[in-house]
């Protein structure tokens, strides 16, 4: 089962954040699936893992998942769907507390024009903050996410998936911005720009991007993040992307709104009460009727 499958299968209702407004003027309104999950430190770690393994794995991980669709048509008590999803953004927040480093890897994608962006943040420290912008362009036209991920990515007779030479990575990074096929940013670059890009890259990110290759190893919701960010930079040190195992979201509960808004991810009011709720459970009390 897919991520999208899977946060699908997981649905819940929640009231609309706010509104906003779609390319072609259509005023859209939001909802959402969020879920939180604490992994305590694991009890043993094998002998053969290495180093960075170990500092990880040795430690708590925490992480947020957020799927959130925009509609023409959502009422205040409509959940998430891919079906008339105008826009639709896929947010993964973590907390790895052995290398003491968060990240968030989002997701965002506009229809019909079916453009991809993904943006990667890394926090090193309070003051200290690394980001990463990808912007995939060539995909065909779906009227909504629901028709992206049910139809195929190509326009041609047979309906073979696009080539990675055929779609263009716009990419943001250390001050440059750079198009390239899609298939070439995955090498790694080739010739200057390869030279720039791993001189960019310093030692201290580099280390932090190793830390985060061992939760992506077989962790569905962070497939593109392997894919399109470890797989170029850490080249021969980058894990396999084509294994998946379950999915940290699997196990996840409830959200947690405090975690949440450390990222900058507010909890709509309705979540954000429950979850007050649900953490002071002396708020759930009524007041007895005065006689």
């Amino acid at each position: 089962m897919g991520p999208l499958a899977r946060l699908l299968s997981t649905l819940v209702a929640v009231s609309p954040l706010f509104v906003g407004t779609h390319a072609e003027g259509l005023e859209l309104k939001p909802a959402e699936i969020r879920k939180h999950i604490e992994q305590p430190p694991a009890s043993s770690v094998p002998s053969t893992a290495t180093e960075v393994e170990a500092l990880v794995l040795s430690n708590r991980i925490a992480a947020s998942f957020i799927m959130r669709g925009w509609y023409s048509d959502v009422s205040p008590k409509s959940g998430w769907r891919s079906q008339g999803a105008i826009k639709n953004d896929t947010i993964v927040l973590f907390e790895l507390a052995g290398p003491k480093l968060r990240f968030s890897w989002v997701t965002k994608m506009d229809f019909p024009d079916a453009g991809r962006r993904y943006e990667l943040r890394v926090w090193r420290g309070p003051e200290h903050k690394d980001s990463l912008t990808i912007d995939i362009k060539g995909d065909r036209r779906a009227p909504d996410l629901a028709a992206f991920i049910a139809g195929p990515r190509s326009d041609n007779a047979e309906g073979a998936p696009d080539s990675d030479e055929m779609l263009l990575a716009e990419v943001d990074f250390a001050g440059r911005r750079l198009v390239v096929p899609v298939a070439e940013w995955r090498e790694g670059l080739r010739g200057e720009d390869r030279q720039w890009l791993q001189s960019a890259v310093d030692e201290d990110f580099r280390k932090a991007l190793q830390a985060i290759a061992v939760i992506t190893k077989g962790e569905p919701e962070l497939v593109m993040l392997c894919d399109l960010v470890l797989t170029p930079i850490l080249g021969k040190d980058a894990p396999n992307c084509d294994r998946i195992d379950q999915s940290f979201v699997d196990y996840a509960g409830g959200p947690d709104c405090d975690f949440d808004s450390w990222f900058g991810e507010t909890c709509p009011l309705e979540t954000l009460m429950r979850f007050k709720r649900r953490k002071n459970p002396q708020l759930n009390v009524s007041k007895a009727p005065s006689r």
